[in-house]
């Protein structure tokens, strides 16, 4: 990438798929170095890396461009599935802890525990697939005699039981010196201070973990036969994210009558972020799954391609 280019521009490219930019990265700066500087540009090449990500190119041969695809399709679910569980998480605590009382309502009741068994079963989709590539992963760095396909893929383990830890010691803090004691100025804002960093390091902790395992998974150069059944439960799992989000916009509809949500900011936020949000997140790998099962299914009914004719054979009569 020409140094040429302001910073913006440079960052803006850089967030562009790192198939896009091994086959178009060298053209797309070269046309952006001879563009006049506009804001329009900026514009312009935010919008492409949007666009890129949302329907990527793949280049190779045909199996390698079936195998990328359907290896995209895995990681869009599961980075569907973990925002989704974020967006669930605050749903269930603004619904559920406490109960509200329009909660008891038999239909707002069954739907909250639709979404929640849905959620169930995607993660334990999510949490079987991830074990199996985890093994497959593990098998193929042993084979290779190397850790560069087992070290990214044990970061986000080192990474979840690290917060995990971080997170019972802050608790069983804050519990046995915090809550019902009343602290000094100096104390409380150091307090405040741990809290803050916990909540970014935990922002943080997620692309941390989600580019680690994409780089093991691109590694571990699985083939399509054992990448095929993980493309089936990613699809599976989008499905039950849909009925996960379809039962939270019914609960949030049902409770907006009376006796429901109160008009609160936290309940504000449930019906106009929180629900929207996890409903674009899993369109998102819905698309995706269409696709690698579009591309699956096409790779699959194809004809073999026909193999060299030897010199003096006679071909086959139609």
């Amino acid at each position: 990438m020409s140094t040429k280019l302001p910073r913006r521009h440079r960052i803006l490219l850089a967030l562009y798929p790192p198939s896009f930019r091994e086959r178009y990265g060298d053209e797309l700066g070269a046309l952006v170095e001879d563009a006049l500087p506009a804001p329009r540009v900026a514009l312009d090449l935010a919008l492409g890396a949007a666009r890129a990500w949302i329907e990527p190119t793949f280049g190779g041969t045909p199996g390698q461009r079936q195998r990328d695809r359907m290896l995209a399709t895995i990681l869009t679910v599961f980075w569907s599935w973990s925002l989704v569980l974020l967006a669930f998480a605050a749903f269930s605590k603004m619904v559920d802890d406490p109960p509200v009382r329009g909660l008891r309502v038999p239909l707002v009741h069954a739907a909250f525990q639709v979404s929640s068994a849905s959620m169930d079963v995607a993660t334990g989709l999510i949490g079987l697939g991830a074990l199996s590539y985890w093994g497959l992963i593990a098998v193929t760095a042993r084979r290779e005699h190397g850790l560069r396909n087992l070290l990214p893929a044990t970061i986000p383990i080192g990474a979840g039981l690290a917060w995990l830890v971080v997170s019972w010691g802050a608790t069983w803090g804050l519990l046995h010196f915090a809550v019902g004691h009343r602290l000094p100025l100096l104390a409380a804002v150091g307090l405040v201070v741990l809290l803050l960093a916990w909540a970014l390091a935990s922002v943080a902790l997620a692309p941390i973990c989600w580019v680690s395992i994409a780089v093991a998974m691109r590694r571990a150069g699985l083939s399509v036969r054992l990448l095929r059944p993980g493309l089936i439960g990613a699809v599976a799992a989008a499905v039950c994210l849909v009925v996960v989000v379809v039962s939270m916009a019914i609960t949030v509809a049902s409770l907006r009558g009376p006796g429901g949500l109160a008009p609160t900011v936290e309940n504000v936020l449930l019906g106009s972020c929180v629900v929207p949000f996890a409903a674009a997140v899993t369109g998102v790998g819905l698309i995706s799954g269409r696709r690698g099962l579009r591309a699956d299914r096409e790779a699959s009914t194809a004809p073999p391609a026909p193999g060299p004719v030897e010199v003096g054979t006679r071909p086959p009569s139609s």
